[in-house]
């Protein structure tokens, strides 16, 4: 595998995984993936009311010193599953911080034809509980109305 632009790379489980600010690929058989082309990848193999999702984090590129009052994701499920039926209150960014009540959208975000909640998170509280590196893991989870369960990670630059 190579590094594609400025993202990095890792083998996970014997796949390809392309980690870019803001976005994770998934390499498999030479292409690329967002890993949701294929419905049975669409559900966690350890527990069946598990699906895995895609989110962008905007910005992609965090300056710690911004005075901005939003950090916003677009969150999209796996194909078959709606953005309507998340529950906003159960959505948690990190395991801690939940979202703004208002704004949120439902929208096609990325223009590929499948829609994503868009929802915001107070930018100095996830600033004030960033570890120190150049590269940040973020992580949204929650569920949808029938209790099947997601996540969705994304990795975001830090820049000082």
């Amino acid at each position: 595998m190579k590094n594609i632009g400025k993202g990095f790379w890792v083998v996970l489980f014997g796949l390809g995984v392309i980690f870019t600010p803001g976005l994770t690929f998934i390499l498999t058989e030479g292409s690329i993936s967002n890993g949701f082309e294929d419905k049975e990848q669409k559900k966690d193999k350890d527990n069946d009311k598990n699906i895995v999702a895609v989110c962008i984090i905007n910005p992609c590129k965090l300056n710690l010193k911004s005075k901005g009052k939003w950090i916003t994701a677009y969150i999209e499920l796996s194909k078959g599953y709606d953005p309507y039926d998340i529950v906003l209150g159960a959505i948690l960014l990190n395991g801690f911080l939940s979202p703004a009540i208002k704004p949120y959208n439902i929208e096609d975000s990325d223009n590929n034809g499948i829609l994503e909640l868009m929802i915001k998170f107070d930018r100095s509280q996830i600033i004030s509980n960033l570890e120190s590196s150049q590269f940040c893991e973020m992580t949204i989870t929650g569920k949808l109305i029938d209790g099947i369960i997601f996540k969705a990670t994304s990795t975001i630059e830090l820049i000082n």
